[in-house]
Protein backbone atom coordinates (compact mmCIF):
# COMPACT_ATOMS: atom_id res chain seq x y z
CA UNK A 1 0.00 0.00 0.00
CA UNK A 2 1.32 3.42 -0.87
CA UNK A 3 1.20 6.54 1.03
CA UNK A 4 -1.98 7.94 -1.37
CA UNK A 5 -3.65 4.47 -0.43
CA UNK A 6 -2.89 4.97 3.08
CA UNK A 7 -4.00 8.19 3.67
CA UNK A 8 -7.19 7.35 1.78
CA UNK A 9 -8.03 4.74 4.11
CA UNK A 10 -7.55 6.47 6.98
CA UNK A 11 -10.14 9.36 5.81
CA UNK A 12 -12.41 6.84 4.75
CA UNK A 13 -11.81 4.93 8.32
CA UNK A 14 -11.95 8.25 10.23
CA UNK A 15 -15.92 8.52 8.50
CA UNK A 16 -16.74 5.54 9.19
CA UNK A 17 -15.53 5.68 12.98
CA UNK A 18 -17.17 9.41 13.21
CA UNK A 19 -20.17 8.18 12.02
CA UNK A 20 -20.44 5.22 14.59
CA UNK A 21 -20.00 7.77 16.98
CA UNK A 22 -22.83 9.46 16.26
CA UNK A 23 -25.13 6.70 16.14
CA UNK A 24 -23.62 5.63 20.12
CA UNK A 25 -21.20 2.72 18.44
CA UNK A 26 -18.27 3.74 20.61
CA UNK A 27 -17.19 0.41 20.77
CA UNK A 28 -17.26 -0.46 17.21
CA UNK A 29 -15.48 3.09 16.41
CA UNK A 30 -12.65 1.96 18.52
CA UNK A 31 -12.30 -0.79 16.57
CA UNK A 32 -12.65 0.72 13.23
CA UNK A 33 -9.26 2.60 14.17
CA UNK A 34 -7.36 -0.26 16.07
CA UNK A 35 -8.00 -1.88 12.70
CA UNK A 36 -6.25 1.07 11.38
CA UNK A 37 -3.77 1.20 13.28
CA UNK A 38 -2.67 -2.25 13.22
CA UNK A 39 -2.70 -2.33 9.40
CA UNK A 40 -0.50 0.39 9.04
CA UNK A 41 2.02 -0.27 11.26
CA UNK A 42 2.27 -3.82 9.19
CA UNK A 43 2.80 -2.18 6.33
CA UNK A 44 5.26 -0.34 7.64
CA UNK A 45 7.31 -2.94 8.85
CA UNK A 46 7.24 -5.25 5.75
CA UNK A 47 8.22 -1.70 3.78
CA UNK A 48 11.09 -1.73 6.04
CA UNK A 49 12.00 -5.53 5.72
CA UNK A 50 12.51 -5.00 2.21
CA UNK A 51 14.96 -2.73 2.32
CA UNK A 52 16.77 -3.74 4.90
CA UNK A 53 16.85 -7.28 2.35
CA UNK A 54 17.66 -5.21 -0.37
CA UNK A 55 20.98 -3.20 1.41
CA UNK A 56 24.08 -5.46 1.11
CA UNK A 57 25.63 -6.82 4.03
CA UNK A 58 28.06 -4.83 6.57
CA UNK A 59 31.57 -5.84 6.94
CA UNK A 60 30.38 -6.86 10.94
CA UNK A 61 27.94 -8.80 9.47
CA UNK A 62 30.29 -10.43 6.95
CA UNK A 63 32.21 -11.46 9.68
CA UNK A 64 30.08 -12.92 11.86
CA UNK A 65 30.71 -16.55 13.17
CA UNK A 66 29.10 -19.46 11.45
CA UNK A 67 28.44 -20.90 15.42
CA UNK A 68 24.18 -20.58 15.54
CA UNK A 69 23.84 -18.66 18.95
CA UNK A 70 21.99 -20.23 21.79
CA UNK A 71 19.68 -17.87 24.08
CA UNK A 72 20.04 -18.38 27.55
CA UNK A 73 16.61 -18.66 27.93
CA UNK A 74 16.53 -22.00 26.17
CA UNK A 75 18.62 -23.74 28.74
CA UNK A 76 17.44 -21.95 31.86
CA UNK A 77 14.51 -24.58 32.12
CA UNK A 78 15.18 -27.65 30.25
CA UNK A 79 14.67 -31.13 30.79
CA UNK A 80 17.54 -33.31 30.12
CA UNK A 81 15.96 -34.60 26.82
CA UNK A 82 15.10 -31.22 25.56
CA UNK A 83 18.84 -30.72 26.18
CA UNK A 84 20.01 -33.74 23.92
CA UNK A 85 18.24 -32.48 21.24
CA UNK A 86 19.18 -29.00 21.62
CA UNK A 87 23.02 -30.34 21.65
CA UNK A 88 22.52 -32.82 18.26
CA UNK A 89 21.24 -29.98 17.21
CA UNK A 90 24.49 -27.65 18.07
CA UNK A 91 27.02 -30.04 16.65
CA UNK A 92 25.01 -30.73 13.86
CA UNK A 93 25.26 -26.85 12.89
CA UNK A 94 28.77 -26.03 14.06
CA UNK A 95 29.84 -26.27 10.54
CA UNK A 96 31.63 -29.23 11.57
CA UNK A 97 34.74 -27.32 13.27
CA UNK A 98 36.29 -30.41 13.36
CA UNK A 99 37.21 -30.43 9.56
CA UNK A 100 40.23 -29.09 8.09
CA UNK A 101 40.92 -28.96 4.19
CA UNK A 102 44.53 -29.68 4.95
CA UNK A 103 43.42 -33.21 6.40
CA UNK A 104 42.81 -35.36 4.23
CA UNK A 105 40.42 -37.75 5.22
CA UNK A 106 39.00 -41.07 3.04
CA UNK A 107 36.18 -40.04 0.70
CA UNK A 108 34.82 -44.07 2.07
CA UNK A 109 36.14 -43.47 5.75
CA UNK A 110 34.15 -39.94 5.67
CA UNK A 111 30.37 -40.54 6.92
CA UNK A 112 32.72 -42.83 9.82
CA UNK A 113 35.19 -39.65 10.83
CA UNK A 114 31.76 -37.14 10.91
CA UNK A 115 30.23 -39.66 13.50
CA UNK A 116 33.30 -39.96 15.39
CA UNK A 117 33.96 -36.43 15.67
CA UNK A 118 30.75 -35.89 16.76
CA UNK A 119 30.55 -38.39 19.47
CA UNK A 120 33.63 -37.44 20.54
CA UNK A 121 32.37 -33.84 21.16
CA UNK A 122 28.78 -34.79 22.82
CA UNK A 123 30.99 -36.83 25.26
CA UNK A 124 33.13 -33.89 26.28
CA UNK A 125 29.75 -31.85 26.73
CA UNK A 126 28.65 -35.24 29.27
CA UNK A 127 32.13 -34.93 31.24
CA UNK A 128 31.68 -30.97 31.49
CA UNK A 129 27.61 -31.92 32.45
CA UNK A 130 28.79 -34.43 35.26
CA UNK A 131 31.34 -31.89 36.73
CA UNK A 132 28.51 -29.53 37.40
CA UNK A 133 24.89 -31.22 38.11
CA UNK A 134 26.72 -35.09 38.57
CA UNK A 135 26.56 -38.49 36.86
CA UNK A 136 22.83 -39.63 36.85
CA UNK A 137 21.70 -36.35 35.23
CA UNK A 138 24.67 -36.83 32.46
CA UNK A 139 23.67 -39.92 32.54
CA UNK A 140 19.58 -38.79 31.72
CA UNK A 141 21.08 -36.96 28.76
CA UNK A 142 23.38 -39.42 27.41
CA UNK A 143 20.41 -42.12 27.41
CA UNK A 144 18.75 -38.86 25.11
CA UNK A 145 21.73 -39.20 23.00
CA UNK A 146 21.32 -42.83 22.42
CA UNK A 147 17.51 -42.96 21.96
CA UNK A 148 17.49 -40.38 19.20
CA UNK A 149 20.77 -41.47 16.91
CA UNK A 150 20.93 -45.09 17.45
CA UNK A 151 17.52 -45.24 16.16
CA UNK A 152 18.16 -43.48 13.46
CA UNK A 153 20.65 -45.64 11.97
CA UNK A 154 19.73 -49.17 13.69
CA UNK A 155 23.23 -49.83 14.08
CA UNK A 156 23.42 -47.74 17.58
CA UNK A 157 26.83 -45.80 16.45
CA UNK A 158 26.63 -43.32 19.16
CA UNK A 159 26.30 -45.94 21.66
CA UNK A 160 29.45 -48.26 20.45
CA UNK A 161 31.60 -44.96 19.22
CA UNK A 162 31.01 -43.69 23.17
CA UNK A 163 31.78 -47.32 24.74
CA UNK A 164 34.99 -47.26 22.36
CA UNK A 165 35.70 -43.40 24.00
CA UNK A 166 35.31 -44.67 27.33
CA UNK A 167 37.30 -47.59 26.85
CA UNK A 168 40.05 -45.05 25.35
CA UNK A 169 40.31 -43.39 28.42
CA UNK A 170 40.86 -46.36 30.54
CA UNK A 171 44.06 -47.23 28.43
CA UNK A 172 45.33 -43.52 28.67
CA UNK A 173 47.28 -42.04 26.27
CA UNK A 174 48.94 -44.15 23.41
CA UNK A 175 52.75 -44.95 24.30
CA UNK A 176 53.75 -43.58 21.20
CA UNK A 177 53.04 -40.30 19.54
CA UNK A 178 53.28 -36.42 20.00
CA UNK A 179 54.66 -35.00 23.35
CA UNK A 180 51.33 -33.63 24.67
CA UNK A 181 49.24 -36.56 26.18
CA UNK A 182 45.85 -34.74 25.01
CA UNK A 183 47.08 -35.46 21.57
CA UNK A 184 48.33 -39.36 22.68
CA UNK A 185 44.97 -39.52 23.97
CA UNK A 186 43.55 -38.74 20.97
CA UNK A 187 45.06 -41.01 19.12
CA UNK A 188 43.91 -44.01 21.77
CA UNK A 189 40.56 -42.63 21.08
CA UNK A 190 40.76 -43.14 17.27
CA UNK A 191 42.49 -46.69 17.63
CA UNK A 192 39.54 -47.40 19.48
CA UNK A 193 37.03 -46.78 17.60
CA UNK A 194 38.80 -48.01 14.50
CA UNK A 195 37.76 -51.59 15.57
CA UNK A 196 34.53 -50.31 14.70
CA UNK A 197 35.36 -49.22 10.98
CA UNK A 198 37.08 -50.84 8.20
CA UNK A 199 37.50 -54.32 7.09
CA UNK A 200 41.13 -53.94 6.54
CA UNK A 201 44.31 -53.72 8.69
CA UNK A 202 45.42 -51.28 5.71
CA UNK A 203 42.57 -49.36 5.34
CA UNK A 204 42.39 -48.72 9.04
CA UNK A 205 46.04 -47.51 8.63
CA UNK A 206 44.77 -45.33 6.44
CA UNK A 207 42.20 -43.19 8.10
CA UNK A 208 44.12 -43.88 11.28
CA UNK A 209 46.37 -40.00 11.45
CA UNK A 210 43.29 -37.93 9.81
CA UNK A 211 40.92 -39.30 12.03
CA UNK A 212 43.11 -38.58 15.23
CA UNK A 213 43.94 -35.34 13.84
CA UNK A 214 40.12 -34.16 13.11
CA UNK A 215 39.20 -35.82 16.69
CA UNK A 216 41.63 -33.47 18.27
CA UNK A 217 40.17 -30.46 16.53
CA UNK A 218 36.37 -31.27 17.72
CA UNK A 219 37.68 -32.03 21.06
CA UNK A 220 39.95 -28.28 21.44
CA UNK A 221 36.73 -26.90 19.53
CA UNK A 222 33.88 -28.63 22.13
CA UNK A 223 36.34 -28.14 25.27
CA UNK A 224 36.07 -24.17 24.33
CA UNK A 225 32.74 -23.74 23.28
CA UNK A 226 30.86 -26.27 25.64
CA UNK A 227 31.80 -24.45 28.88
CA UNK A 228 29.75 -21.57 28.24
CA UNK A 229 26.65 -23.29 27.55
CA UNK A 230 26.80 -25.76 30.61
CA UNK A 231 27.28 -22.64 32.40
CA UNK A 232 23.92 -21.32 31.34
CA UNK A 233 22.11 -24.51 31.56
CA UNK A 234 19.93 -25.61 34.41
CA UNK A 235 16.50 -28.24 34.59
CA UNK A 236 13.36 -28.06 35.31
CA UNK A 237 13.07 -28.73 38.81
CA UNK A 238 10.75 -31.91 37.82
CA UNK A 239 12.51 -33.25 35.36
CA UNK A 240 15.26 -34.30 38.03
CA UNK A 241 13.37 -34.46 41.13
CA UNK A 242 14.67 -38.10 41.22
CA UNK A 243 17.92 -37.66 40.58
CA UNK A 244 20.82 -37.02 43.47
CA UNK A 245 22.87 -34.57 42.12
CA UNK A 246 26.25 -35.23 43.21
CA UNK A 247 29.02 -32.63 43.95
CA UNK A 248 32.40 -34.37 44.38
CA UNK A 249 33.55 -34.97 40.67
CA UNK A 250 34.86 -38.24 39.23
CA UNK A 251 37.30 -38.04 36.80
CA UNK A 252 37.63 -38.97 33.25
CA UNK A 253 38.91 -42.82 33.92
CA UNK A 254 37.57 -45.68 35.90
CA UNK A 255 41.48 -45.55 37.63
CA UNK A 256 41.08 -44.20 40.44
CA UNK A 257 40.01 -45.62 44.30
CA UNK A 258 36.51 -46.12 45.21
CA UNK A 259 36.72 -44.19 48.18
CA UNK A 260 39.66 -41.81 47.68
CA UNK A 261 41.99 -40.28 49.76
CA UNK A 262 42.59 -36.28 50.21
CA UNK A 263 45.90 -36.59 47.89
CA UNK A 264 44.36 -38.90 45.52
CA UNK A 265 41.31 -36.48 44.99
CA UNK A 266 42.84 -33.64 44.65
CA UNK A 267 44.69 -35.32 41.15
CA UNK A 268 41.27 -36.71 40.57
CA UNK A 269 39.45 -33.37 40.46
CA UNK A 270 42.26 -32.43 38.14
CA UNK A 271 41.91 -35.30 35.23
CA UNK A 272 39.97 -33.62 32.68
CA UNK A 273 38.61 -30.80 34.16
CA UNK A 274 38.85 -27.99 32.27
CA UNK A 275 39.14 -25.52 35.44
CA UNK A 276 42.58 -26.80 35.86
CA UNK A 277 45.86 -26.16 33.41
CA UNK A 278 46.03 -28.25 30.22
CA UNK A 279 49.24 -29.22 31.65
CA UNK A 280 47.72 -30.58 34.97
CA UNK A 281 44.59 -32.38 33.35
CA UNK A 282 46.00 -35.57 33.03
CA UNK A 283 47.63 -36.91 35.92
CA UNK A 284 50.27 -39.59 35.42
CA UNK A 285 50.23 -43.40 36.85
CA UNK A 286 53.44 -42.57 39.08
CA UNK A 287 51.49 -39.20 40.72
CA UNK A 288 48.58 -41.40 41.59
CA UNK A 289 50.32 -44.09 42.75
CA UNK A 290 52.47 -41.40 44.92
CA UNK A 291 48.88 -39.81 46.01
CA UNK A 292 47.28 -43.24 47.00
CA UNK A 293 51.07 -44.06 49.17
CA UNK A 294 50.41 -40.71 51.05
CA UNK A 295 47.01 -41.23 51.76
CA UNK A 296 47.73 -44.92 52.91
CA UNK A 297 50.72 -43.27 55.21
CA UNK A 298 48.69 -41.24 56.51
CA UNK A 299 45.60 -43.69 57.86
CA UNK A 300 48.13 -45.95 58.88
CA UNK A 301 49.76 -43.13 61.52
CA UNK A 302 46.17 -41.76 62.20
CA UNK A 303 44.73 -46.03 62.94
CA UNK A 304 48.20 -46.06 65.40
CA UNK A 305 47.46 -43.30 67.16
CA UNK A 306 43.70 -43.68 67.83
CA UNK A 307 44.93 -47.08 69.68
CA UNK A 308 47.09 -45.53 71.49
CA UNK A 309 44.56 -43.11 72.24
CA UNK A 310 41.77 -45.66 72.85
CA UNK A 311 45.03 -47.86 75.58
CA UNK A 312 45.11 -44.10 77.76
CA UNK A 313 41.43 -43.96 77.39
CA UNK A 314 41.19 -47.48 79.07
CA UNK A 315 43.58 -46.83 81.65
CA UNK A 316 41.19 -43.03 82.15
CA UNK A 317 38.06 -45.33 82.57
CA UNK A 318 39.68 -47.25 84.90
CA UNK A 319 40.85 -44.51 87.64
CA UNK A 320 38.56 -44.34 90.99
CA UNK A 321 38.08 -40.79 90.76
CA UNK A 322 38.59 -38.45 87.83
CA UNK A 323 38.78 -34.21 88.40
CA UNK A 324 36.40 -32.64 86.94
CA UNK A 325 38.70 -30.57 84.51
CA UNK A 326 40.36 -33.69 83.12
CA UNK A 327 36.46 -34.33 81.25
CA UNK A 328 36.60 -30.87 80.32
CA UNK A 329 39.95 -31.55 78.63
CA UNK A 330 39.19 -34.99 77.30
CA UNK A 331 36.99 -34.27 73.97
CA UNK A 332 39.01 -30.63 73.33
CA UNK A 333 42.61 -32.19 73.50
CA UNK A 334 42.34 -35.96 72.95
CA UNK A 335 39.39 -36.75 70.80
CA UNK A 336 38.92 -33.46 68.45
CA UNK A 337 42.75 -33.47 66.95
CA UNK A 338 42.15 -37.16 65.86
CA UNK A 339 38.46 -36.08 64.40
CA UNK A 340 40.50 -33.21 62.41
CA UNK A 341 42.76 -35.74 60.75
CA UNK A 342 40.44 -38.37 60.19
CA UNK A 343 38.16 -35.32 58.13
CA UNK A 344 41.64 -34.34 56.36
CA UNK A 345 42.73 -37.94 55.16
CA UNK A 346 38.98 -37.84 53.63
CA UNK A 347 36.70 -40.86 52.52
CA UNK A 348 39.45 -44.07 53.50
CA UNK A 349 39.36 -42.43 57.74
CA UNK A 350 35.52 -42.34 57.71
CA UNK A 351 35.28 -45.78 59.68
CA UNK A 352 37.78 -43.93 62.22
CA UNK A 353 36.28 -40.64 62.50
CA UNK A 354 33.09 -42.23 63.25
CA UNK A 355 34.06 -44.23 66.12
CA UNK A 356 35.55 -41.24 67.52
CA UNK A 357 32.78 -39.41 66.84
CA UNK A 358 30.56 -42.21 68.93
CA UNK A 359 32.98 -41.78 71.87
CA UNK A 360 32.85 -37.76 72.07
CA UNK A 361 29.38 -38.59 72.02
CA UNK A 362 29.19 -40.52 75.00
CA UNK A 363 31.57 -38.55 77.34
CA UNK A 364 29.57 -35.46 76.12
CA UNK A 365 26.21 -37.18 77.35
CA UNK A 366 27.19 -39.15 79.94
CA UNK A 367 26.90 -42.56 78.17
Amino acid sequence: MNRKQEIAAWLFGLLIALGLLVTDNGIWALLVLAGLTILSLRDRHKKKQKVTEALPPSPSQRAAPTIPPVPEADLRNVTPHLLAVAMLQIVRERGNMWRDPEIEIPQQADAAVAIACETYELRIFLDLLKQRFGSGISKLVEASFASIVDDVDGLSMFSRVSAAILRARRLGPAAEGPEDPNLRLDLQVANQILSLFGESDEERRAVRLPLAQSLSRGRISAQFFFPALVAKTDFDPLSVALVTRETDYKGTTSRWSVIPGCFERHLQRKEGNLLFPDSERQPTQEEIREACAKDKADLERLQKDIAAFFQKAERFRNQPTVKAGALIDFPQYEVSPLMTRATEIGGPALREYGALDHILDSVITGG
